[in-house]
């Protein structure tokens, strides 16, 4: 344990302060049970958003884990570059989680959006542990297991968590106004046009 600052209580390993495990073998799951969601790759977008039109549908058996699910508040972590992390929200809850992500399930002493931020602020510690090339490199559980966290008061990783969250709705909903501007512009230009 590394004693810093008052406003920093130490840093630990990510393993110290959650559980981790890899996804599932989709392939492994197929079963005649219930019909669910999957996280796969091309559901993350660069900036740790999932798109809920790229899940896939995947029939598993009735007795699949539930640690595969994916539950609200756990992060994923690509494990093939480029390391991006993602915060499941109650709209993902529920759909299973591929073999290419880490799970990450935090314990009460960590906010999830405060290690969503750490992870994306030290994504080049998974590139230095990475096996293979630096373009097709892969981490394990185990390396993300050993990453080292700074561990700050919970009501300041709060209030990252808020700040990281509003950033993210205002940047939603500029998207959607730019959307719904595009969709105006083009009707008033057909009604010129037409």
């Amino acid at each position: 344990t590394i004693i810093c600052d008052k406003k920093v209580r130490y840093a630990m390993k990510l393993k110290e302060i959650s559980r981790i495990r890899t996804g599932a073998v989709l392939s492994r799951l197929n079963g005649s049970g219930k019909e669910v969601r999957a996280i796969t790759l091309k559901a993350l977008d660069a900036d740790g958003c999932l798109d809920c039109n790229s899940f896939e549908t995947v029939v598993v058996d009735v007795k699949a884990k539930d640690d595969y699910f994916a539950q609200v508040g756990d992060v994923l972590i690509r494990l093939t570059a480029p390391y991006r992390a993602t915060v499941i929200s109650e709209e993902n809850a529920g759909a299973v989680v591929s073999s290419h992500y880490g799970i990450i399930r935090c314990k009460e002493s960590i906010n999830s959006w405060y290690l969503f931020w750490w992870l994306k602020q030290n994504r080049d510690l998974f590139y230095k542990e990475a096996s293979g090339s630096v373009l097709l490199g892969t981490i394990s559980s185990n390396v993300i297991a050993e990453i080292p966290i700074k561990v700050i008061p919970f009501d300041q990783q709060k209030k990252i968590a808020e700040l990281i969250q509003t950033s993210r709705r205002e940047k939603e909903l500029v998207i959607k106004l730019i959307e719904l501007r595009n969709k105006l512009v083009n009707s008033a230009v057909k009604t010129i046009v037409l």
